[in-house]
């Protein structure tokens, strides 16, 4: 059996194939840079004592907190009657208010902005 050439069969060239390939192939997939994670600008510490319930009390704090939202990236470290702390990120607007509303809530000693 014998073939015919490309330029016979009306086929492109193989130079002129890997042109066509080159136009319409996909951009090599290049991985993502990675973006440096931002940085907390604000802390708020808080400890739950010991005699009160951790739910209710999370509850109350975290409808304190989401009151309170803004445009400040704060870390919000809880410490819990367990020993264990509880570590969020979230924006918000560490206002006097919601220092107020803290203290009021936990005592002078359990919050510190």
């Amino acid at each position: 059996i014998e073939l015919e050439s490309d330029e016979k069969a009306g086929l492109a060239g193989a130079d002129e194939r890997a042109e066509v390939h080159a136009e319409t192939a996909p951009e090599p997939v290049r991985p993502m840079p990675e973006q440096p994670a931002e940085k907390p600008e604000c802390m708020i510490k808080i400890r739950i004592p010991k005699d009160m319930d951790d739910r209710i009390t999370m509850d109350m704090i975290n409808t304190a907190l989401k009151r309170h939202g803004g445009e400040k990236l704060t870390a919000v470290l809880m410490y819990m009657p367990s020993g264990r702390t509880l570590k969020s990120v979230m924006r918000l607007e560490p206002s006097g208010s919601l220092k107020n509303q803290l203290i009021g809530l936990l005592g002078m000693d359990n919050v510190k902005f």
